[in-house]
């Protein structure tokens, strides 16, 4: 399953799949922070990428406890994560930066999970492309792995 805010992104993945002759794939249109048409666990794996630098402050921790919700096994968010210094944001809400959130996912997740759980993981810079610094400063694989329930 896949979920996207984008309309047109939909389209253009369920024609891909359909060239492919995939079909085991549903992607539906939805936004990250309200996954309330799924119950709990309804996936093993909740993966995100560039998604939640979108998700202000104010909905950033629904959109965190949904998507922990609604997976079974991890979570894995590769996302732009800038470890916080000294007093500036200890939650994780995030700091904005040209319309995108950079945040410290270590002090976000830490609210909902054991720090146990939690693994970061800076890819070389190389893995992103030159055209984008950001994510050649602050991509970032953050892995929060659930515990047997």
């Amino acid at each position: 399953r896949g979920v996207d805010i984008n309309g047109a992104a939909i389209e253009v993945g369920r024609a891909w799949f359909a060239q492919e002759g995939i079909q085991n794939i549903h992607l539906s249109l939805g936004r990250a922070d309200d996954l309330s048409q799924f119950p709990d666990g309804a996936f093993d794996v909740v993966f995100t990428h560039a998604v939640l630098l979108y998700i202000g402050p104010d909905k950033i921790q629904k959109a965190v406890l949904d998507m922990l919700r609604v997976a079974r096994k991890a979570l894995i968010l590769s996302e732009w994560h800038e470890p916080a210094a000294g007093d500036r944001d200890r939650c994780g809400l995030g700091r904005l930066h040209r319309d995108h959130w950079k945040r410290d996912y270590v002090a976000l997740l830490r609210q909902f999970v054991h720090e146990d759980q939690i693994e970061v993981t800076r890819p070389p810079a190389a893995i992103w492309p030159e055209d984008a610094p950001a994510w050649r400063e602050l991509g970032t694989i953050v892995e929060v792995r659930k515990t047997a329930q």
